[in-house]
């Protein structure tokens, strides 16, 4: 049981410093929105928006490839392709059940479930604040 909490938090650390990198190029991008950027073409916001929203999910796959391939390392899962589907359906919290860690390693699927709770509250919060701050941008001069 140790064992498993040590990997849950290692395997957690990890995908936070994923998601910090991730997070820290997306918001520099984003950063540079002025205010004053009222005469922007809309397209443009949406590109932006798309963009953080793209990147969040590309964070979120491989943070989701981390856990999988640390499932078949350590015997849990068998090949990469069914370590990666389980990884994606406990990663986002949806759960479906259809494949399961034996009760060797079921806690580290737990672990990684609330690792995923915590990072989609992040990832929300970062497309909220990017969302927030084209609006000001645009909106300015009001």
């Amino acid at each position: 049981m140790f064992g498993e909490i040590f990997l849950g938090i290692l395997h957690a650390s990890v995908t936070v410093l994923i998601h910090g990198v991730a997070m820290l190029l997306v918001t520099r991008r984003v950063r540079h929105v002025q205010a004053g950027d009222a005469n922007t073409m809309l397209w443009l916001d949406f590109i932006r928006i798309a963009y953080v929203v793209a990147m969040v999910f590309l964070a979120t796959v491989f943070e989701a490839a981390w856990w999988a391939m640390n499932y078949v390392y350590v015997g849990a899962l068998e090949s990469f392709e069914e370590a990666m589907y389980f990884s994606m359906v406990t990663y986002t919290t949806l759960g479906y059940g259809d494949i399961t860690l034996n009760e060797n390693w079921r806690l580290l699927s737990a672990f990684q479930a609330a690792n995923g709770i915590i990072i989609a509250g992040w990832s929300t919060a970062l497309v909220i604040a990017a969302i927030q701050q084209i609006y000001k941008a645009r909106h300015s001069t009001d």
